[in-house]
């Protein structure tokens, strides 16, 4: 009889562990499928950012990842309607607002300037692009070494707010 009882007292007891592990194991399945339904990721793709008149950037990057309004881009590209083009090594873009950070070799190129920087915020609904870092503005017959900037895309006006060298 006591055997009986210890017996069924140890059945109990595996089947209570073994219950824990099923459970633990089926939590574990819930938060990477959320994680999976909240995260997409993507390679060579493009994005397009919507402002007044209709289509304005179109966004290219080697890897995308998307977490609901949110793009985070290694090497993106941003091609305007109006032939501007800005290159970074990192960014990271809200699809609703058109606002975002670039990080690393930041470069803007427009019809007839050439901007390079490290760290930019952009505007793209409003075609700002502005930093407190230094700034260097190329055009035919000029170069600007500065800190502090605000470009405007269009129309095209290009402000530095701390001009360290100009060079000819």
């Amino acid at each position: 009889m006591i055997r009986t009882v210890l017996f069924s007292l140890f059945v109990i007891f595996v089947g209570f562990l073994l219950n824990m592990f099923v459970q633990s194991r089926h939590r574990g399945i819930e938060s990477v499928s959320e994680e999976i339904v909240n995260t997409s990721l993507f390679e060579n793709t493009q994005v397009k950012v919507y402002g007044k008149s209709g289509i304005e950037w179109i966004v290219k990057g080697k890897i995308i990842e998307m977490e609901r309004d949110w793009v985070k881009l290694q090497e993106p590209v941003f091609v305007s309607n109006k032939g501007e083009t800005i290159k970074a090594d990192k960014g990271i873009l809200n699809k609703s607002t058109g606002l975002g950070k670039l990080e690393g070799n930041v470069l803007l190129e427009s019809h007839d300037i050439y901007i390079e920087t490290d760290v930019a915020d952009i505007d793209l609904k409003n075609s700002l692009i502005s930093g407190e870092g230094y700034v260097y503005a190329r055009s035919e017959d000029k170069t600007i070494r500065g800190k502090g900037y605000i470009i405007h895309l269009r129309p095209q006006k290009v402000i530095i707010n701390k001009v360290d060298t100009e060079i000819r």
